[in-house]
């Protein structure tokens, strides 16, 4: 277990600070690369995250060399640990790469992750809705629609579900400042669950 790394340095809101994550996050991705007249061959990469140093980890097949990279550039500036999940979207090496997979530990954690910060969205709406208040956010805000039943296990976008619950945060925090950090309080005392 670790502590996530914040290169940043912004305050972390006590909703952020659940279960400690495994110490370091593992996906896997693949492509085809090559080209028609030489033939296209399967490569696999491998991308771990240090959570305590924010450092990364890039194995590609075919090859024993592993690139250690210090910080990868996301949508919302460097990769963060609430950036990588089943499905994520990232620059790596210059190739657009989509993580396909993570291994049991790291989708286990993303899973109670993504439980707990939807309980908290929940609890965050049902007070806002005691002042008359319509959540302007749901879980659901912004996500694409697929026509499955599941999600891919570690499939949920942690950093999407944490903007969520800050956006009602604010609401709750601008008409009731006194109730927003009582549960803001609440909250950092009941640390992963």
């Amino acid at each position: 277990d670790a502590t996530p790394a914040s290169p940043n340095g912004a305050q972390t809101p006590p909703w952020a600070r659940g279960a400690r994550p495994p110490r370091v996050l593992e996906f896997r991705s693949w492509f085809q690369e090559g080209s028609s007249r030489c033939g296209f061959v399967r490569r696999e990469l491998t991308l771990q995250y240090d959570v305590v140093t924010g450092e990364f980890l890039v194995k590609l097949s075919g090859t024993d060399k592993g690139y250690s990279l210090t910080h990868i550039m996301g949508r919302y500036g460097p990769v963060e640990i609430w950036d990588l999940f089943v499905g994520a979207n990232i620059n790596i090496l210059g190739k657009p790469t989509t993580l396909m997979q993570a291994n049991l530990k790291t989708s286990d954690w993303i899973e109670a992750e993504a439980k707990r910060l939807q309980k908290l969205q929940k609890q965050l709406g049902a007070e806002l809705r005691k002042y008359g208040l319509q959540p302007p956010a749901s879980s659901t805000a912004g996500e694409k629609l697929v026509m499955r039943k599941r999600q891919n296990k570690g499939g949920h976008n942690l950093r999407q579900l944490l903007g969520g619950i800050s956006q009602l945060y604010g609401e709750l925090e601008r008409v009731r400042p006194g109730r927003a950090a009582e549960w803001a309080a609440s909250t950092a005392r009941r640390r992963g669950g």
